[in-house]
């Protein structure tokens, strides 16, 4: 058994019977130790703060300014943790590809880039791999970046934001239990900034523009 303290009343008898005498008594009102607590409180609060997913009500911005700032800081696996399954799928794909050399300019890019190798890529999981990426390319991705433009439709949003190095990217997200995440990191969109959904033509029914002649097959109903 391990020992235990003997807990002592205010008049110095012992509160049980058992218990192992201590080698430093501390002589002090419990009020004294009220300041250390609550330091304490704050100090784990602050962590809290600090690593916290980005909340629903602050709107879909406020996950692309979550993952640029725990990136900046340090934390590869901020993208990670705020996407959905299909948008992992698609980073999956990717993987896939750059394992295999397709295409031969784009793969080698990404190794130079990164410094990620197809043994990498075959060797760790897509987390670890994404959680390394992004702090390779931190201040080249991040630094400076901004959202300049949300939509949203319903429990579906674009972002559109802007750089770095002044290219543009945009972002389809969903609300999901009350909280936005990213279902598309490469969203695509017509010349009137209609989100035209994934590559297998699934469209959220809020974004669909109205069937013209010529559209061919009338899309799925369902987003995955």
């Amino acid at each position: 058994n391990l020992p235990r303290w003997i807990d002592r009343l205010p008049d110095g008898r012992p509160l049980e019977p058992g218990g192992v005498e201590p080698e430093v008594y501390v002589k002090a009102a419990p009020e004294a130790f009220t300041p250390i607590l609550l330091l304490a409180l704050l100090l784990a609060a602050g962590g809290w703060w600090l690593s916290r997913p980005a909340a629903a009500d602050r709107g879909p911005a406020a996950v692309f300014d979550y993952v640029r700032d725990r990136t900046l800081a340090g934390d590869g696996g901020a993208l990670w943790r705020m996407m959905l399954p299909p948008a992992r799928r698609d980073y999956e794909g990717f993987l896939k590809n750059m394992r295999e050399g397709r295409p031969p300019e784009v793969a080698k890019r990404y190794r130079d880039r990164t410094g990620i190798t197809p043994e990498d890529v075959a060797r760790l999981g897509p987390e670890a791999i994404m959680a390394r990426e992004q702090t390779a390319l931190a201040k080249e991705m991040w630094e400076g970046s901004r959202v300049y433009d949300v939509e949203v439709r319903g429990e579906g949003a674009i972002l559109r934001s802007t750089l770095r190095d002044g290219s543009e990217r945009a972002w389809f997200l969903r609300l999901i239990d009350g909280a936005w995440r990213v279902d598309n990191l490469q969203a695509v969109t017509d010349a009137e900034g209609r989100y035209l959904g994934r590559a297998d033509g699934t469209v959220p029914p809020e974004w669909r523009r109205p069937r013209q002649a010529g559209d061919g097959p009338a899309p799925p109903e369902r987003l995955r």
